[in-house]
């Protein structure tokens, strides 16, 4: 049973996109941290973009009372979009796709919509989306596999490209066609791309 928990517990930080640091107990020695195990891949800090160094084995983390530590695995796609108080708000804020790089990674990441309530997702008012990533050493490849037939609230959403290589000057295009973005001032990489694309040519 310890193997297969072992072996579990693996196969659940290798599939997952955010990782989450909790404080399960005072800190008496005056410290504000914890050792936590870092999977192996592209890590980086959520909030700061700052990559995490060592990777598949025990690294030391700073966890302020200011906020939670929380890691992005490099290849996935963490949608976000402003705060919605009702379901009439969603249609109103489209999504903006976060995604960090990765190089030589092959990431899936899921985004499941609908109208927020009723019951018209049971007769396909939805749109299930699977994003594939998959990289190489300065290209990338972002394929969207969709189901459902629900339309998308708006006809583009925004591509904001974190934690590119050094002198990354990116050419994107949403199935052939060129996608115009600018870097912002924390280096973030902001591009407005199709909403139902099918593949994404990344080159950096």
């Amino acid at each position: 049973f310890v193997v297969m928990g072992i072996l579990l517990a693996a196969y659940v930080l290798r599939s997952v996109a955010l990782y989450i640091v909790p404080v399960h107990h005072p800190q008496h020695d005056g410290g504000e941290g914890r050792f936590l195990y870092m999977p192996p891949g592209a890590w980086y800090n959520f909030r700061t973009d700052a990559p995490v160094p060592a990777t598949g084995e025990e690294v030391w983390t700073p966890t302020p009372l200011s906020h939670i530590p929380v890691f992005v695995r490099g290849g996935h796609i963490i949608p976000r979009r402003p705060l919605a108080l009702h379901t009439d708000d969603m249609a109103r804020a489209p999504f903006t796709y976060h995604l960090w790089w990765a190089a030589e990674a092959a990431e899936t990441s899921y985004l499941y919509e609908d109208a927020g309530d009723g019951q018209e997702y049971r007769d396909g008012d939805f749109l299930f989306h699977r994003f594939c990533f998959r990289s190489e050493l300065r290209h990338a490849t972002l394929t969207d596999t969709r189901s459902g037939n629900r339309a998308p609230a708006h006809p583009s959403v925004e591509l904001a490209l974190h934690a590119l290589p050094p002198n990354a000057a990116p050419v994107l295009l949403a199935d052939g066609t060129p996608c115009e973005g600018a870097f912002d001032e924390q280096g973030v990489y902001r591009a407005t791309i199709p909403a139902l694309f099918r593949t994404l040519d990344l080159s950096l």
